[in-house]
């Protein structure tokens, strides 16, 4: 059985972080990259990218490579969040599927080499800017217990 940590009332609980916020926070840590997943788990469980960096290291993630998609999953249903797949939204490209998803909810989207959250409608990763084009694989959606 996974242990499941209550994350609500964490000193590095934060509600809502941006991408922008988490990438300059990424900084800090110079011999990690490839950290898309660290930011999609900071995203959807709110917390800080220090935080979701140590929660997918004990989950499996080495620094500085990027991560299967179960290691992800691992990581956020291990500290109280549900993932539910969305079979009938997983057609077309990032962009189709922005418009496709609900307007309110936390999403895990997975594209060929790539994860990005979707938090309300909006997507919290530097392909929100470039990179909408990308072929979806797998969609989850994310609700904290």
């Amino acid at each position: 059985m996974a242990y499941v940590k209550d994350i609500t009332n964490n000193k590095h609980f934060k509600r809502d972080m941006t991408y922008d916020v988490l990438s300059s926070q990424a900084r800090n840590y110079p011999k990690d990259r490839a950290y898309c997943t660290v930011i999609a788990v900071a995203v959807v469980l709110g917390v800080s990218f220090g935080k979701a960096r140590g929660i997918m290291e004990y989950n499996g993630r080495v620094e500085g490579y990027g991560c299967m998609p179960s290691v992800t999953h691992r990581a956020m249903t291990s500290h109280g969040a549900t993932l539910e797949r969305l079979y009938h939204v997983e057609q077309g490209t990032l962009k189709t599927i922005c418009r496709k998803l609900p307007s309110v909810g936390k999403f895990i989207v997975h594209v060929r080499g790539h994860i990005v959250a979707i938090v309300n409608g909006c997507i919290r990763d530097w392909t929100a800017f470039a990179g909408q084009g990308r072929r979806v694989l797998q969609v989850y959606r994310v609700t904290i217990d």
